[in-house]
């Protein structure tokens, strides 16, 4: 990731799939903020995502319980620990 991004936005989901969060993701582009997006993978994710917004998918296995959180929860850590960004955002 390159510095200078404004905002890391952290997602526990498939964003392609939340209307809100891509309203979200559109305002902070249409403001001209930088966002890396890091999420689960979704489908076509990244024909969808404006401008300005870099996709950084998650590689979790499994789709519920306590040790997927687990996992989510440590990718999360993992990914966001090298992050550089002004505003960290959780979705």
């Amino acid at each position: 990731m390159d510095q200078g991004v404004d905002i890391a936005f952290a997602m526990a989901g498939d964003v392609h799939r939340n209307a809100r969060a891509l309203r979200q993701l559109g305002a902070l582009a249409d403001a001209g903020l930088t966002v890396d997006l890091f999420c689960l993978p979704g489908s076509d994710l990244e024909s969808s995502l404006p401008q300005g917004v870099r996709y950084h998918p998650l590689k979790v296995s499994g789709s519920g319980g306590i040790r997927f959180f687990r996992a989510l929860a440590a990718e999360f850590a993992r990914a966001l620990g090298t992050a550089e960004a002004r505003l960290y955002h959780a979705s």
